[in-house]
């Protein structure tokens, strides 16, 4: 019984360092698979970033690698506008309020213009579900997205 349990443990031990880490450039191949299995067109823009349109709008995945097998990834799209910048940051304050997942900001460029930006961000680590990820990505994004700008364009 002593062998077997210590074979087992040595066998989940080989599979649990054997384990590949996630990159940057693995995440990226794995989220343009998932997103042609459900249907969009992705492509990698001018910053090497996935490119994707949704409802008629763009949005970018942007993912940076954490050096420890995890990664960062915003998934979000912005838009310009010429609404007054404090109206609009007051909307993305409301909106932070009241959405867990989804994060919204607003800055103002060098030229004056006011730029807001609707994102859905994690830190994932090797073993998380990177694809379930972006599958609520998916979800959610594009419906807080039509709900901003319905309630402030």
């Amino acid at each position: 019984m002593k062998k077997l349990l210590f074979t087992l443990f040595l066998l989940g031990s080989f599979f649990t360092l054997s384990a590949q880490t996630r990159t940057a450039g693995s995440a990226k191949n794995e989220a343009m698979e998932l997103l042609r299995e459900e249907g969009y067109a992705p492509r990698l823009d001018e910053d090497d970033d996935i490119a994707l349109k949704i409802q008629g709008y763009n949005y970018y995945i942007i993912i940076t690698g954490q050096g420890d097998g995890s990664i960062f990834v915003t998934f979000g799209t912005n838009f310009t506008t010429d609404q007054p910048y404090q109206k609009i940051l007051e909307a993305c304050n409301v909106a932070n309020r009241s959405k867990n997942v989804i994060k919204y900001y607003t800055s103002k460029d060098d030229d004056g213009d006011v730029r807001y930006f609707i994102n859905y961000e994690a830190f994932i680590n090797p073993r998380d579900d990177f694809r379930s990820f972006l599958r609520d990505a998916l979800t959610l994004l594009p419906s807080a997205v039509e709900e901003f700008l319905s309630d402030n364009e």
